[in-house]
């Protein structure tokens, strides 16, 4: 991903600020939606399900 240990650490303590490419990146990483890790929402989502048929986008159009 790019990311040092204590680069996420400083992200996660809002010393730091990332871009939306590592943003992206870390949804993806972690198959999570952005709105989890901006703490928009206190229930984690899956961006994409485990299936066979599943995507491989952080992209996900499907909103519930």
């Amino acid at each position: 991903m790019g990311l040092k240990p204590n680069q996420i650490g400083e992200m996660e303590n809002g010393r730091k600020a990332s871009t939306f490419l590592k943003l992206a990146l870390l949804c993806e990483h972690y198959n999570i939606t952005a709105d989890y890790l901006l703490g928009l929402i206190d229930e984690p989502r899956p961006l994409r399900n485990a299936g066979p048929d599943a995507g491989d986008s952080c992209h996900s159009s499907e909103r519930t």
